[in-house]
């Protein structure tokens, strides 16, 4: 979100079945958010923008584009390439934190099961070329890979929270 604010929905929270799921979640957001992809798709589309009115005159439009910037960056999505990067770059915040980075595969496992449960999330995996995400199994594969790349010595330690009371709390929270 604008302003480097990176908000979790209680689906996600309820989804995983461990925390260091959602660290992998939040890990990739982070690397969004440090990595300026809200930014640099702002700068492309405005880049674009400029150099058509630069050729056909009328910059009234780039102000109408700037000052609506706020829903523009909601409906925004990322490029392929940066969500790769924000994979690999939240694979690093993980590894370096000492936070077991397969919470984040097995929360890609969870997404493509959800997909291949629906008709739509079939057909998405079957024309992954018009998608802005990689697909799903290719982020597991690129994720396990780098996993296995890094030829981690140690063991990861436990986080010792206790996520299944976690999401009990949350779950009677939002029943209120």
């Amino acid at each position: 979100m604008p302003g480097g604010f990176v908000v979790l929905h209680s689906g996600l929270l309820l989804k995983a079945d461990r925390a260091e799921e959602v660290l992998g979640v939040l890990a990739h957001e982070i690397a969004h958010v440090t990595r300026q992809h809200t930014l640099r798709n702002i700068i492309e589309s405005a880049s674009l923008y400029l150099i058509v009115q630069t050729f056909f005159g009328d910059l009234s439009g780039l102000a109408a584009v700037l000052a609506d910037s706020g829903a523009f960056i909601l409906q925004q999505k990322f490029s392929r390439t940066f969500e790769e990067e924000a994979d690999k770059e939240g694979l690093r915040y993980l590894v370096q934190a000492r936070i077991d980075p397969t919470g984040f595969i097995d929360f890609f496992h969870k997404i493509k099961e959800e997909q291949d449960r629906t008709i739509l999330g079939k057909a998405t995996s079957n024309l992954t070329w018009l998608s802005t995400h990689p697909a799903t199994e290719d982020r597991i594969l690129n994720l396990k890979n780098r996993i296995d790349n890094l030829q981690l010595q140690e063991e990861f330690p436990s986080l010792k929270i206790h996520y299944k009371k976690f999401q009990a709390d949350l779950r009677r929270h939002l029943q209120e």
